[in-house]
C-alpha cells in the first residue's frame, strides 16, 4: 500500500480506497492509475527508475496496457510514446486457439480451463470487478473449447459443481 503518492498522481478509481498503485508477484508487475496522461507518465517514470536501480527491464513483447473506459483522444495521448501492446481478451482467445490444434482429452481441457483461463480471470476479479459481458465472452470461449462445438455432455448449471457431485469442478466466475 502506498503511504504517499507523487503530486498529481491519481489512483485508478477501484484502487483509490486502498491506495493501491501496483501489485507484484513472481516476475509479474501490475501498475494501476487513473487513465490520464500525467498519472501514466508517473508510472512510466517509476519503471525507468526501477530499471536504473535494479538493471531489470520491462519486456515490450510481454507487456500490455489496458485502457478500459478511457475515451479516444485521451487514449491516443496516453499511448503516444509507450512501448506496450494494447491488451484485451484476444490474448486468452489465442491460447485457446493454440490448444485446439492439439488432440487433448476432456480431462486435459478441463484442467487447462481451470488452471489458465480461470486462473487469469480469478486474478483479475480479485483486483477489479469485470464486466459481466467479458465474463460471458470468456465463458463461451471456454465452453466451445471444451466441447469442440458439440452438445455439452454436462448440463451447464452442473459444470461448476464439484466433481463428486457430478460436475466438472469449474468455477462460476459470475458468482
Amino acid at each position: 500500500m502506498v503511504k504517499s503518492k507523487p503530486p498529481g498522481f491519481k489512483f485508478h478509481p477501484k484502487c483509490q480506497p486502498n491506495g493501491i498503485s501496483h501489485l507484484a508477484f513472481s516476475d509479474d508487475l501490475m501498475l494501476f492509475a487513473r487513465g490520464d496522461t500525467y498519472s501514466v507518465a508517473i508510472l512510466m517514470d517509476c519503471l525507468h527508475k526501477l530499471e536504473e536501480c535494479s538493471g531489470l527491464t520491462v519486456s515490450p513483447t510481454k507487456s500490455n496496457i489496458y485502457l478500459a473506459g478511457v475515451p479516444g483522444l485521451a487514449r491516443d495521448m496516453i499511448l503516444r510514446g509507450l512501448w506496450f501492446w494494447i491488451g484485451n481478451i484476444s490474448v486468452l482467445e489465442s491460447y485457446i486457439h493454440k490448444w485446439n490444434d492439439k488432440n487433448l482429452s476432456y480431462a486435459r481441457k478441463v484442467e487447462l480451463i481451470r488452471s489458465i483461463c480461470q486462473g487469469v480471470e480469478a486474478f483479475w476479479l480479485y483486483v477489479f470487478p469485470m464486466p459481466k459481458a467479458i465474463l460471458k465472452t470468456i465463458g463461451r470461449m471456454c465452453v466451445v473449447f471444451l466441447w469442440g462445438g458439440r452438445q455439452s455432455r454436462v448440463p451447464s448449471k452442473e459444470i461448476g459443481c464439484p466433481k463428486d457431485e457430478g460436475g466438472l469442478g469449474l468455477m462460476d466466475l459470475k458468482i
